[in-house]
Order: structure tokens, then C-alpha cells, then sequence
């Protein structure tokens, strides 16, 4: 039984107390204050505009259906309504009609309408009708709202709400409320966080020095130097438009001044708008600023410098390697001409050592030998003279021509003499400057060789010490490079091998303008033992 009695209690006694608390709450809504008397005073001007608006449409049926939530709005109805000093709860939100005039965003004790934030000094509401009076400076409005075909979603946002706007030819501004805003913990969201920056800015160093007039960090806006504490924010379909957004914020400075934000990306910027209550101190109610984002535009400006400082890059390395090209050209036109004219000096001072070895054969009446060096002689200088307009041979044609030099020479200072040729040297497709081995071979025999008295030989040796570096070596028993300098100064204090200064300027003018050099050495070969005479002349030349 006491079961059953507790059911009954539960099903009957509960709804009865339920429904005795909601009478009591409604009359609490609709008993005549002096605060709502004053409040339905002050909204029945406003009335005389829908007598107005029915005659308009009493030819048209449609704006006659749009307008049937307004035929019962008279003063029995605002004393019939709930009233408060605040929008009710279940009416706060964003209401977006089809254009702006058709919109309005509702908070609690604020509204935004047509670009103005303002305060809500009344709101009465009744069934699927809201009416509430807005402190528009200078145009106290009433806006009706009717709800009976809005559709509402997830984020409290309405579509198809009916909006009305009445005014009044003699507004009175309504008595304002004091009343007391709750701390919210919303935060802005994250992706819109950070610093921004005018679209002016141009330069980074400018970006850089000057201070972002725009900053949303946490539950803080600071925008023109001035600070806002975040009440709420949500994000918003833009009015008259299908698929565009924008983030709306409330905010209360320290004073308790309200703001209305508008936070909104158009192409490659956001568009910042700021409503306030009241004018400031510069006698302004509404900003619009075009910002970027200081970190992305920063990196955008830096690839962008990355991009450009590439291209400039290039194109100064493009001028320095056409330059330098240019330049090495020219170096290497004149080496060509140098050389050119080396190689000719070669050829009477080759021309004029031959001319004294017939000489002296001839003095030594060999005519024989004489009759043979003549005859293989002019063999000889017509190789020299056909290589002289090239500035590279193959390396076959010019150990030929010292082969045959040697044997000449052979018949007036008797020596050994040797060509040895490593067989992974290919002969017949390496190339080496004309010319370039005949001097040292020459001056092996005439200043090494001829003047000593011990056995006479000279080697030449043909190596690949790399794969792209052809190594030849001269090697001769004579007296040495310094003994030969030493009796040459007390013989003739002023006179030099020619030869060997032509040859060694070549060298250098070969080396003109490239990375890979041919490389001399030449050592006395008493340096490198104490029991060798003679000199060692090694060659390395870049294939």
C-alpha cells in the first residue's frame, strides 16, 4: 500500500505543485510594476506604425499574411506578456533574415541591429512573440520578433524568423537598467588567436618594429590600444549570404562598456568591425580595420623575400659568371696569342741548336754523321713546323719526333736513351700540348749530358698516375741542374736558357683560366740520393 501511495503521490501531487509554481512565476511576469508600466509607456507610440503598416497591406495578401502577428500587439497584450529588462533566454541568439535590415543578433542585455550595438531597455515576449525596445542613439527602436516557422540549430542560429522594426516620429529615449553581466569562461577560438597586423604594413623590418593593433589572445581583444574582456563569441553566417561566416564577439571593457566585434576573412585579409555602445572620445561609435595575421603574413612575406632574394641571387651570379666568363675569354685569347707567339720563338731557338750540332760535326769532319743529321733534321723541323699552328698533338706523334731528335743527337754526344710507355697510356687518342717535352729532352742532352764524363743515359717514362693526369718523367745521369747553373753563371753571367724560360711561360699561359693545372717539378737528383747524378724533370698534365 505505501507503495501504491507514492506512485499516486508522484503522478498527481508532483504536476499539481509544478503547475501551482507556474502560475505563480506567469503572474509574478505579468503583474503591473511601475518599472513595466513605464516600459509599456514608453513602447505604445510605437504602435500608431502598425495601423500604418495594415492599411499598406490590406491590397496585398501576402504582406497582409507576413503582418497577421502583429494585428493583436496593443496594450492588453504588452500587459498580458512577460516582461523583463533582459532578453529571455529561449530569444537570445543570432537571427539571420535575408538581408541585414532582417537581422539581428540578441544578447542578453544587447542587441546588434543594422551596424548598431545598443542596449535592450525592454522585452516583453509572449507565446511565438518577442517585442523589445532598443536605446538606438538618437532612434529608440522597437523590433518585433516572431518565431512560429524559425528553424534553429545546433549553434542557436535561426533562419526564417519574422523581424519588424517600429519607430516613432517623437522618440523618447527609454529609462536605462543597471544590470549586472555574468562571467562567462568561453575563449576565442584558437584558429583566430594570435596578432594582426594593417594591410599598410609593407616592409618586414616595418611589420617587425611597430606593435600589432590588433591582437585576440584567450578571453582578451585588444584592438587601438584598447583592452576587452570576451563575454561571448560564436561563429555566424553572414547576412544575404548562403555559405560565407564570420565570427561575431560581445565584450566589456573595464568600465563595463560594451563592444561588438565582427571578425570576418574577404579574399586574401580579415575585416575587422568594431561596434561600440556609445561614441569614444573621438566621437566614433564603429571601426573597420583590414588586417593580416602577423605570423602568416610574415612567413608569406619571407618566402616571398626567399623567392625574390633567389631570383636576385641568380641573377647577380648570372652577371658574376657572365663576367668571369667573359674575362677568362678574354685571358685565354690572350694565352692563345701568347702561346702563339712562344711557339714561334721556339722554333728558330730549335732551328738554331741544330744549325750547331752540324756544326760541329763538321768541324769534326764527320761528314757522314754530318750528311745523315742534315738529311733526318729537316724531317724533324718539318714536324715542328706543321705542329706549330696546333696547341695539342697526340702523344705517338711527338715521342716519334724525340725519338728521332735523340738519335740525332746521339751522333754527337753518344748516350742511351729510352722511351717506356705504360701500356695503359693510350697512345693514339691522348693528346699533350706541342712541343712541350723537346725542351727539357733538349736541355737533358746539351747542358746534362754533354758536358759530364760519366756514363751517359737518359730515360723517359710515360706513366697514368690517375685516371685523368698523364705523368712523364725525364731522367738524366748528367752533371745536374745545379752544377749546370753554376758553370753556365761563370761562363756567361748574363745569359739564360732560353728555352727552358719559353717553356715554363707556356706552361703558365696553359694554366690560364682553368682549375686543372699542368704541374713542373724538377729536382737535382743528387737531392734525392747522394748516388745519382743528373736531373729529374716531372710532368703532370691534365688529359
Amino acid at each position: 500500500m505505501t507503495t501504491l501511495y507514492q506512485h499516486l503521490a508522484s503522478f498527481i501531487v508532483v504536476p499539481i505543485l509544478l503547475s501551482i509554481a507556474s502560475f505563480n512565476a506567469g503572474w509574478a511576469y505579468s503583474t503591473l510594476t511601475p518599472q513595466r508600466t513605464e516600459a509599456i509607456e514608453d513602447i505604445l507610440p510605437y504602435f500608431s506604425q502598425i495601423d500604418a503598416l495594415r492599411q499598406t497591406s490590406s491590397k496585398d495578401s501576402a504582406a497582409a499574411i507576413e503582418l497577421s502577428c502583429l494585428k493583436n500587439l496593443d496594450k492588453n497584450w504588452l500587459q498580458q506578456a512577460q516582461f523583463t529588462t533582459v532578453a529571455a533566454l529561449p530569444w537570445r541568439g543570432y537571427h539571420r533574415g535575408s538581408n541585414s535590415s532582417k537581422t539581428i543578433d540578441v544578447f542578453a542585455e544587447y542587441a546588434y541591429y543594422k551596424g548598431k550595438f545598443c542596449k535592450i531597455a525592454s522585452f516583453f515576449h509572449r507565446q511565438d512573440v518577442a517585442l523589445m525596445l532598443l536605446d538606438v542613439p538618437g532612434k529608440p527602436t522597437v523590433i518585433v520578433l516572431n518565431r512560429a516557422a524559425a528553424v534553429f540549430n545546433s549553434k542557436g542560429v535561426s533562419s526564417n524568423m519574422q523581424l519588424f522594426s517600429l519607430s516613432n516620429t517623437h522618440p523618447v529615449p527609454p529609462k536605462r537598467s543597471v544590470m549586472s553581466r555574468a562571467v562567462t569562461q568561453e575563449l576565442i577560438p584558437a584558429w583566430i588567436q594570435g596578432e594582426y597586423i594593417s594591410t599598410e604594413r609593407k616592409s618586414i623590418v616595418e611589420i617587425w618594429r611597430t606593435p600589432a593593433p590588433v591582437i585576440l589572445r584567450d578571453s582578451m581583444i585588444k584592438i587601438l590600444d584598447r583592452s576587452w574582456k570576451l563575454y561571448t563569441v560564436h561563429e555566424i553566417p553572414v547576412p544575404g549570404e548562403t555559405k560565407a561566416t564570420m565570427y561575431r564577439m560581445l565584450a566589456f571593457n573595464r568600465a563595463g562598456q560594451p563592444a561588438y566585434f565582427t571578425l570576418r576573412r574577404v579574399g586574401g585579409y580579415w575585416r575587422l568591425r568594431l561596434n561600440l555602445e556609445q561614441s569614444d572620445k573621438l566621437g566614433q561609435d564603429f571601426y573597420e580595420l583590414r588586417l593580416h595575421e602577423k605570423a602568416q603574413h610574415l612567413n608569406g612575406r619571407y618566402m616571398g623575400f626567399a623567392v625574390q632574394s633567389f631570383f636576385l641571387l641568380n641573377i647577380v651570379f648570372g652577371l658574376y659568371s657572365l663576367n668571369k666568363s667573359r674575362k677568362l675569354t678574354r685571358q685565354r685569347d690572350h694565352a692563345n696569342l701568347a702561346l702563339t707567339g712562344l711557339r714561334a720563338r721556339l722554333n728558330p731557338h730549335f732551328l738554331f741548336n741544330t744549325l750547331g750540332s752540324i756544326q760541329d760535326l763538321l768541324n769534326q769532319q764527320d761528314f757522314v754523321a754530318a750528311n745523315r743529321y742534315f738529311s733526318e733534321m729537316a724531317q724533324l723541323l718539318r714536324y715542328v713546323v706543321d705542329v706549330a699552328a696546333h696547341e695539342r698533338v697526340l702523344l705517338k706523334d711527338e715521342l716519334d719526333a724525340l725519338n728521332k731528335y735523340c738519335s740525332l743527337e746521339a751522333l754527337r754526344t753518344p748516350f742511351e736513351y729510352s722511351i717506356e710507355v705504360n701500356p695503359k697510356v693510350d697512345l693514339e687518342n691522348t693528346e699533350i700540348p706541342s712541343m712541350l717535352l723537346q725542351p727539357f729532352v733538349e736541355n737533358a742532352i746539351l747542358h746534362g749530358l754533354r758536358p759530364g764524363d760519366q756514363p751517359k743515359q737518359l730515360k723517359l717514362k710515360v706513366t697514368l698516375d690517375r685516371s685523368d693526369h698523364l705523368i712523364i718523367v725525364i731522367l738524366d745521369s748528367g752533371i745536374g741542374i745545379e752544377e749546370s747553373r753554376r758553370r753556365n753563371y761563370l761562363k756567361e753571367p748574363k745569359r739564360s736558357h732560353q728555352g727552358m724560360a719559353l717553356t715554363h711561360q707556356r706552361i703558365d699561359w696553359l694554366n690560364v683560366g682553368k682549375t686543372d693545372l699542368i704541374e713542373l717539378e724538377i729536382q737535382d737528383r743528387r737531392r734525392i740520393s747522394p748516388d745519382q747524378t743528373g736531373t729529374k724533370v716531372r710532368l703532370s698534365i691534365p688529359l
